[in-house]
């Protein structure tokens, strides 16, 4: 259950914990209200502007075909 979650985002997370971090160093001394990493930033950043009602059940949607819910009943 959680470990096809891991294995799905490390095969399309293309940014490393060390760049991360940096842009989020970086993004603190220049005092950025906003900061995105990676393409699936980007893509949600933008899916929630161009869609800000409908992208949360596009995303529940997107999360339950990754993950298993231990909360739905059968």
């Amino acid at each position: 259950m959680q470990k096809k979650g891991v294995e799905s985002f490390e095969k399309v997370a293309q940014t490393t914990a060390h760049k991360a971090a940096q842009l989020i160093l970086d993004a603190i001394e220049k005092r950025k209200k906003r900061l995105v990493i990676g393409l699936n930033g980007y893509a949600l950043d933008w899916l929630t502007r161009l869609l800000p009602v409908a992208y949360t059940s596009i995303i529940e949607k997107q999360l339950n075909k990754t993950f298993d819910n231990p909360y739905k009943k059968q």
